[in-house]
């Protein structure tokens, strides 16, 4: 699952800087100022499932993950309304939602192998997501697309693969759709 939010993840990642300086015109300043915003969403969002998975599930700090990311899609297609703006702020919902999703899935995965074998389950964990995101990258850059339609069309497929996770795989208690 977390190798699904890869998907998106790290090619609207690489792109921002350059939706920020050459879709939006945005100044260097400018474009530092919104990477910050950025980075910090990110923070909030790993600070709040750290905090939200001990009161909860796993798979409901995935399905807030999933809704974050919905989020950011619903802004990213007002583009057409609004204009560029829309995408980056799209992006920054979907970047804030790596918490949500990367801290349980990690939980979940390391929790369960025994002690001994964890260390590998963790480098092994981290390889498939590294080569996900290097591969997402190169095959976002392989076509010649706006950054725009890129962010869409990438957060679209990682959501329909997190949600197809999701609901094939119960959770202990035994529900599959979003919590109540």
């Amino acid at each position: 699952m977390s190798a699904s939010f890869q998907i998106v993840f790290s090619p609207i990642s690489a792109r921002l800087p350059f939706l920020l300086s050459n879709e939006l015109k945005l100044s260097p300043t400018f474009t530092g100022l919104y990477l910050s915003i950025a980075s910090a969403a990110m923070a909030s969002g790993l600070f709040l499932s750290s905090r939200l998975i001990s009161s909860g599930s796993s798979q409901k700090t995935l399905w807030l993950g999933w809704t974050t990311m919905c989020t950011g899609l619903v802004c990213m297609l007002l583009q057409q309304l609004f204009g560029v703006a829309c995408i980056v702020a799209g992006v920054i919902f979907v970047q804030s939602a790596l918490g949500f999703i990367i801290v349980p899935c990690t939980g979940d995965t390391l929790s369960s192998f025994p002690f001994p074998n964890r260390g590998k389950a963790s480098g092994l964990f981290g390889f498939v997501n590294a080569i996900v995101s290097g591969l997402s990258v190169a095959f976002a850059g392989a076509f010649n697309i706006t950054n725009a339609a890129a962010a869409i069309a990438l957060t679209a497929t990682s959501l329909i693969l997190i949600a197809a996770l999701l609901m094939a795989h119960p959770n202990k208690k035994g529900w599959t759709s979003p919590p109540p």
